[in-house]
């Protein structure tokens, strides 16, 4: 258990290993669980990796090669695969106070990007390290269908990225 936890905000498992978030802090456990009469069970207790972090939203947390990456009261963070958190978002701050509806991972083109309610949707290279902005995109969940980004409008249309409208000579 984790007695001095106050209100747990989102869970995730990286690398074999539970990640426990709340507003400011992350735990982290691993083993197995017990079986089902009770036995054999490997959990070892949470671990606090630390103290001054957490996810402030569920919707905003994704799965990256470099570890997951969050949104917490301060910024977009990543937490590395060694368990290091990492400030990502100094390039965005000015948008810190959108919500994040939906987070996914673009491998194709090396992008997070971070679905808002708010007409703009945060994109994150992690190839190159850089931000950018995507204007008139929104909506209340993004996901990867069939290889491809797709996102839920709030008037409940669906959009599908695609890459058969071309602007000089680059896809839109």
């Amino acid at each position: 258990t984790i007695s001095e936890a106050d209100a747990i905000t989102a869970i995730a498992d990286m690398d074999g290993r539970l990640l426990i978030f709340e507003k400011s802090r992350i735990y982290a456990m691993s083993g197995d669980g017990p079986t089902n009469s009770g036995t054999q069970d490997t959990f070892v207790k949470p671990q606090l990796i630390t103290s001054d972090v957490g996810c402030s939203n569920t919707n905003s947390i994704v799965s990256t090669p470099q570890g997951l990456m969050f949104q917490s009261t301060k910024g977009i963070y990543l937490l590395d695969r060694s368990l290091k958190t990492e400030y990502l978002g100094a390039d965005v701050e000015l948008h810190n106070s959108l919500t994040i509806k939906g987070a996914t991972l673009v491998q194709d083109s090396n992008q997070v990007r971070f679905l808002t309610n708010d007409d703009k949707t945060l994109v994150y290279d992690y190839f190159y390290n850089k931000w950018a902005t995507f204007t008139n995109h929104y909506g209340n969940g993004s996901v990867l269908w069939q290889g491809v980004y797709t996102y839920l409008r709030e008037d409940g249309e669906v959009y599908k990225e695609s890459t058969d409208y071309l602007d000089d000579p680059r896809s839109i």
